[in-house]
């Protein structure tokens, strides 16, 4: 009987695409593609990774308390 493939959080497949964009950066560096159009793909995982860390601080915000929200956003902003 073939295994049940587990099934994924919104966290997981956000993380996937993510991969799967850099991925495609490194296929497309690899295959000499315009700079301009690698240019895009790395934009767009740098987008992915910011929508996933918000939406981690938002799962944060539910479960924290202040103080700690406090040094995640400090440190979240030090990072940029």
């Amino acid at each position: 009987m073939p295994k049940k493939k587990k099934k994924q959080t919104p966290i997981q497949s956000h993380l996937n695409r993510i991969i799967g964009q850099t991925q495609g950066v490194k296929k497309m560096l690899g295959a000499k593609t315009d700079n301009i159009l690698v240019i895009g793909q790395i934009m767009a995982a740098k987008a992915s990774l910011e929508q996933l860390a918000i939406r981690l601080l938002r799962e944060e915000s539910k479960v924290c308390h202040k103080k700690r929200i406090d040094r995640i956003v400090e440190t979240f902003f030090k990072i940029r």
